[in-house]
């Protein structure tokens, strides 16, 4: 899975929203930036084994040009059901 770091740009300046690690984009939208904690909560370890679970950059080409995000690039394995 992938999911915006605390890492992006929009994290440090998009409006802030009350809820943890939330902020608000130009257009109104609530977008969540993940932590280290919010991916753990996600996947917890007695759950999931975690093959990969980096954050890196990645690019994307919309509308109106090239981006490049931060995010949390992750791998995980099923060791157990819910």
């Amino acid at each position: 899975m992938a999911n915006y770091s605390t890492d992006e740009a929009g994290f440090t300046t998009w409006e802030a929203y009350p809820e943890h690690n939330t902020r608000v984009d130009p257009k109104g939208k609530l977008v969540h930036f993940f932590d280290e904690e919010d991916i753990a909560t996600l996947l917890p370890p007695g759950r999931f084994h975690l093959l990969t679970c980096d954050v890196v950059d990645l690019a994307e080409v919309p509308d109106g040009g090239p981006v490049t995000h931060r995010e949390w690039l992750t791998v995980a394995r099923k060791i157990r059901a819910c």
